[in-house]
């Protein structure tokens, strides 16, 4: 992944990257990716948090 920096991150199984509202970001992969993309006015990071630490 790459954010407005142009530094990419590297993003394992099971890892999660967020962005902000209209910030530039690129995906991809040399050997192919499977990623399931959300996006909402109303999700923020601190919410996923919330989310990982009550299951």
């Amino acid at each position: 992944m790459t954010g407005a920096d142009r530094k990419k991150v590297f993003v394992k199984s099971g890892e999660a990257v967020f962005w902000e509202q209209g910030e530039w970001h690129e995906s991809g992969s040399d050997q192919g990716i499977a990623a399931m993309i959300v996006q909402s006015e109303h999700l923020t990071p601190k919410y996923l948090i919330q989310l990982q630490v009550s299951e």
